[in-house]
């Protein structure tokens, strides 16, 4: 997979969330209307999570928007998430007509939470 190691620091990241890590809870920018941490749960639209891995300070592999997209959905990261006992999934679909997952929210979630 291109971009693995992007695709690392996405997994680590999220691993992060769910041990409930304060310094990874903390790097959520208040700032950052598409990204934010509530009630124990990640909450996030793909353009928040990508603007958050690219500003910090352990980015890696700086790429494109699309390229980004692109690579968490070809991803197995919920079925890795999985055999956490969590996944991504959508918290609320677009009000766009046409469903587009750049204007969705998607939630980390433990599995069965939703």
């Amino acid at each position: 997979m291109q971009h693995s190691e992007l695709y690392n620091q996405l997994f680590n990241f999220m691993l992060d969330i769910i041990n409930c890590d304060d310094q990874a809870i903390a790097s959520i920018c208040t700032d950052n209307s598409e990204l934010f941490y509530k009630d124990n749960h990640l909450i996030f639209m793909i353009n928040g999570l990508y603007a958050h891995l690219m500003a910090s300070k352990n980015s890696v592999d700086k790429i494109s928007y699309l390229a980004f997209r692109h690579l968490l959905y070809s991803s197995d990261l919920n079925s890795r998430l999985a055999e956490k006992g969590y996944v991504v999934s959508v918290y609320s679909p677009s009000s766009d007509c046409c469903g587009k997952v750049d204007t969705t929210w998607y939630v980390l979630e433990p599995i069965g939470d939703s």
